[in-house]
């Protein structure tokens, strides 16, 4: 699936996701910065099934978000997972 980032992301660091999401982080990122239609279904179907359906489909969609973000983002930041939160940070925060 081609993943369809908002066009207008003006990302600052930050943590975009919260642990209170639960295992309903990976469609509130999906949310957060998509706006493709099948990216959206998705994350609704997930949504409204109470997390019953496929984990290994929407976990692999959250990923490749999470890939297509980290190309679209300005040099200097990167996206990913933390603890089960999705952060936005400065390069030089990479590693811990």
């Amino acid at each position: 699936m081609t993943i369809t980032l908002a066009p207008d992301l003006n990302i600052e660091p930050g943590c975009y996701v919260d642990g209170h999401h639960g295992q309903y982080g990976v469609s509130h990122l999906i949310h957060q910065f998509c706006v493709g239609a099948e990216e959206l279904a998705a994350a609704n179907e997930w949504e409204e099934s109470g997390g019953d359906d496929d984990m290994e489909l929407i976990i692999a969609l959250a990923d490749e978000v999470e890939n297509a973000l980290n190309e679209a983002l300005p040099e200097g930041l990167w996206a990913g997972w933390i603890d089960g939160e999705f952060f936005i940070s400065a390069a030089e925060d990479e590693d811990e």
